[in-house]
């Protein structure tokens, strides 16, 4: 599968900084 890496990071990242943001 061919994905943006850039279209990656804005799906992961803020899935990533809302999990560590609550979890923190």
């Amino acid at each position: 599968m061919n994905i943006d890496p850039t279209l990656t990071e804005f799906l992961l990242y803020p899935r990533f900084f809302s999990a560590g943001c609550g979890s923190s």
